[in-house]
């Protein structure tokens, strides 16, 4: 058992550092276009995972993405149209800042019906 145990401890300091490697982390800002304020709690995912986080009260996210390679970014809010962003460089850090315009829909008339 012990000899099972250094060799063990010897595998996870040769190979821990190459899983560490394949981790790509993303920062940035979301801001609303019209007045560059920002964005309170807009959710920021990768598509096809389920790896998401959201904004905190200055606008900021940190999410990291568990693929190697590239990957799509994308940025939803209930107030705002969805935006992404095709990262195609992998690197261990990238920093990608959103502007988003508010997502208009046009009038609705309600009426009663007697």
């Amino acid at each position: 058992m012990n000899n099972f145990v250094k060799i063990f401890s010897v595998f996870l300091i040769m190979f821990a550092p190459l899983a560490l490697l394949a981790q790509q982390k993303v920062t940035g800002k979301i801001i609303d276009a019209a007045n560059s304020t920002p964005i309170v709690g807009a959710t920021v995912f990768i598509a096809n995972t389920t790896v998401a986080t959201i904004t905190n009260a200055s606008g900021i996210y940190s999410i990291t993405v568990p693929v190697e390679g590239s990957f799509d970014i994308v940025v939803s809010h209930i107030s705002y149209q969805r935006v992404s962003r095709t990262v195609d460089t992998p690197k261990p850090s990238h920093t990608i800042d959103f502007v988003l315009n508010i997502n208009e829909i046009s009038e609705v008339t309600v009426t009663a019906k007697k």
